[in-house]
């Protein structure tokens, strides 16, 4: 109301009904039951109003939040107008607040539903990856029984909680249940976030084909005008996709045409995804001054922004500057960098694993509500049966019914009993028990069958050789105890480095191997040198002694070493030996001069 005017309370009650029917038929579309629109109509509203003028409706938020509601729906409805808005304004403690209000009312399915994926989203935006993949869960189970728009809605919002959550194959999945072309059934704000959601899924899962990479660009040309941030980020993942095909100049042309437009929109992810992007496009081009410029400029964003969350694009803009200082001669900065890259490395890893911790957590607990819901279905079964079979003859059916049930349970008992010892002896025949790395004959058999596979497909294949630095001296100063200590903190150090396909095995005694399948050279050397410096940062302490502990490695690739395993660990051993000639605690490199020769001569 503006000052100096008054309004008949009549009029002003008039004006209180108005705006809240506007806000919640704008906002909301289907979710509220109205007589005067359609469900569609509510929902094209809805979705217009929020896309075009977020303003006015946190203007109008901001008036309905003081009206008296009586009605619990109505009331419910707010609360999810309210949690909506406070999420607009970055309040995510609010907004979660008003979002549980709504879940816990007995409001419909269908706006709970809602509720309960946009809380997921913020969950997960929050770190709070138990909670957000349990709603998820929920919201899939009774996707079925609601209407296409709040099923949809669904499917999308589920696709980027398990992308969030590193979960890309059942990113794919979700997505798969959406019907062919559903797109052009969706309102353009709907449709243009699901291409955006597609594309980051197959570029997660290197699956950006030509046939995609038209619906991308489609998509794009589609969604530029009216949603941006959507479209820019599905053409982010393309552009990422040119650039891991080492399709630079493609991906430059791309990136010129673009950049302006992202610094203006001041999305600081989206800016700082694109500068990393650039940087290592116009790294790929030779133009190495710019390459640092923008990878400085992500840098400067990413820890300007949020120094608490680490994305793969920040950890590639610190490292691609490592190597661009290096280059230049300039070994200090390029140090302080790569010190920082690993400090974040490390922080995001740990990230990484709380990801999949929680996900294994929601997994096993709805393993075992399957289960004890099969538990309640059996005994439902053996209750009829008991019913039927005491119409005829009371005695017989207790007999039957006590027969079956020994019969159960000792089939079960024995079913589980095998089951289980056939498991733990193939986890012992797979696992060093020392270390819970791959034992020698595990790591012989899988490592031949993916450079088998590796050498159809073309992909080099990195192969690392470990061995520790003096372990005798430990052994003999300290005890076998102490020894095996040390091999235990070396493969726990091994297993947070690796990545998730890697396999990482122990040979025999003291001497450990990588085996890293779809990896070069060059990435092989840094991730011995990795582990390298993890091995050499190991507090003895624990053990009531305080001794160094390193450990030298050698370092080779199918590309020098062919794809049969023992011409890998043969030249890896001779580059791990040259190592401890050299002093210890280093890493070799096979050398491919050496390699070119010993063919030559053989």
């Amino acid at each position: 109301m503006i000052p100096g005017k008054k309004k008949s309370r009549s009029h002003s009650f008039s004006r209180s009904i108005y705006k809240l029917s506007i806000i919640l038929i704008g906002f909301l579309g289907g979710l509220l039951q109205a007589t005067e629109i359609t469900y569609i109509e509510e929902l094209k509203i809805a979705n217009h109003l929020r896309t075009t003028d977020p303003q006015q409706f946190l203007q109008q938020v901001s008036y309905i939040s003081e009206l008296e509601l009586a009605d619990k729906e109505n009331k419910a409805l707010r609360d999810y107008l309210l949690g909506y808005a406070e999420a607009l304004k970055g309040n995510s403690e609010k907004s979660i607040k008003h979002y549980q209000k709504v879940v816990s009312s007995k409001a419909n399915k269908p706006l709970i539903l809602r509720t309960k994926l946009a809380l997921a989203n913020l969950l997960v935006l929050n770190k709070d990856y138990v909670k957000s993949l349990e709603l998820v869960r929920e919201g899939l189970s009774e996707a079925n029984t609601v209407d296409d728009s709040v099923r949809h809605y669904i499917y999308q919002v589920a696709a980027i909680v398990y992308n969030e959550v590193g979960q890309f194959e059942l990113a794919e999945q979700v997505l798969s249940y959406l019907p062919e072309n559903s797109e052009q059934v969706m309102n353009v704000k709907e449709g243009c976030l699901l291409a955006a959601v597609q594309a980051q899924t197959w570029y997660e899962l290197a699956k950006i084909s030509t046939k995609k990479e038209e619906y991308i660009e489609s998509a794009y040309a589609r969604c530029k005008e009216k949603e941006p941030v959507f479209a820019l980020s599905a053409k982010f993942y393309l552009i990422a996709d040119k650039i891991q095909k080492e399709k630079y100049s493609s991906a430059k042309q791309s990136i010129d045409k673009e950049i302006k437009t992202v610094e203006d929109l001041g999305y600081s992810y989206l800016t700082l995804g694109y500068y990393t992007l650039y940087a290592l496009t116009l790294n790929g081009v030779e133009e190495k001054e710019s390459a640092t410029e923008y990878a400085s400029k992500a840098i400067i964003l990413g820890e300007k922004n949020n120094r608490e969350t680490i994305t793969t694009w920040l950890l590639e803009a610190y490292y691609l500057n490592a190597q661009l200082f290096k280059e230049r001669g300039d070994l200090e900065k390029a140090l302080e960098l790569l010190e920082e890259y690993l400090v974040k490395v490390n922080r995001y890893n740990n990230d990484q694993s709380s990801k999949q911790l929680a996900y294994q957590l929601v997994e096993h607990e709805t393993e075992s509500k399957q289960q004890k819901i099969e538990q309640l279905n059996q005994q439902n079964e053996l209750l009829k049966l008991e019913q039927e079979l005491a119409k005829k003859d009371a005695t017989n059916n207790r007999l039957i019914l006590a027969l079956v049930i020994v019969l159960l349970t000792t089939l079960t008992f024995w079913t589980y009993r095998i089951k289980r010892h056939q498991i733990r002896l193939r986890k012992q025949s797979q696992t060093d028990q020392l270390t819970g790395l791959s034992s020698r004959h595990h790591f012989y058999e899988t490592a031949k069958a993916i450079l088998h596979r590796s050498e159809q497909e073309k992909q080099d294949v990195g192969f690392i050789l470990f061995d520790m630095d003096y372990f005798k001296s430990v052994n003999d100063k300290y005890g076998h105890l102490v020894g095996d200590w040390v091999l235990q903190k070396t493969a726990e150090v091994v297993k947070a480095s690796c990545r998730q396909n890697d396999l990482a095995g122990r040979l025999g005694g003291e001497e450990f191997a990588i085996f890293l399948p779809a990896c070069n050279l060059e990435k092989a050397k840094q991730l011995a040198e990795i582990c390298r410096r993890a091995v050499s940062q190991i507090d003895t302490s624990e053990t009531g002694y305080r001794f160094d502990v390193s450990s030298s490695f050698g370092v080779t690739s199918t590309e020098l070493s062919g794809f049969d395993l023992m011409d890998l660990i043969a030249d890896t051993d001779k580059a791990m030996y040259s190592a401890k000639k050299n002093g210890r605690n280093q890493i070799v490199v096979v050398d491919g001069l050496v390699k070119e020769f010993e063919k030559l001569i053989s």
